[in-house]
């Protein structure tokens, strides 16, 4: 029994290493190690993501999104302080909520109808809101 159990132990380690090697080859394969993979998340609000990246991972109104896109494409999310949507009809302010130094929001001239505009309480820096 004894000798049976010191086998068992051997495939067990056996199983582990090949298990170990073959999730190490996969990741060289990728181009990235176990050490090497950083936590990503746009949307998490101690990350200075890309404004483009949080478009793309959180739904938006397309109004707002294209007000986002047109004057901060290419900015961090830290540096969005004011948003004007003019003339158009929003459906929704989610989203908003990823862009912790806005100060200055104008939804200027849009039918606001029953849009739930909770999402703007979270703005904590926000000074002026025209609506």
């Amino acid at each position: 029994m004894r000798s049976l159990e010191r086998h068992g132990d051997r495939r067990g380690y056996s199983l582990r290493v090949t298990v170990a090697t073959s999730i190490s080859a996969v990741l060289a394969f990728v181009g990235c190690s176990p050490s090497s993979y950083e936590y990503y998340n746009p949307l998490d609000p101690q990350e200075d993501a890309l404004v483009d990246d949080v478009v793309a991972r959180a739904a938006f109104d397309p109004s707002v999104e294209g007000e986002l896109l047109s004057e901060w494409s290419g900015s961090k999310k830290s540096e969005v302080e004011f948003l004007n949507v003019f003339n158009t009809p929003v459906t929704s302010v989610e989203g908003l909520e990823y862009f912790p130094a806005l100060t200055y929001l104008e939804l200027n001239a849009v039918q606001l109808r029953g849009v739930d505009l909770t999402t703007i309480l979270r703005l904590s820096n926000l000074d002026s809101l025209i609506l």
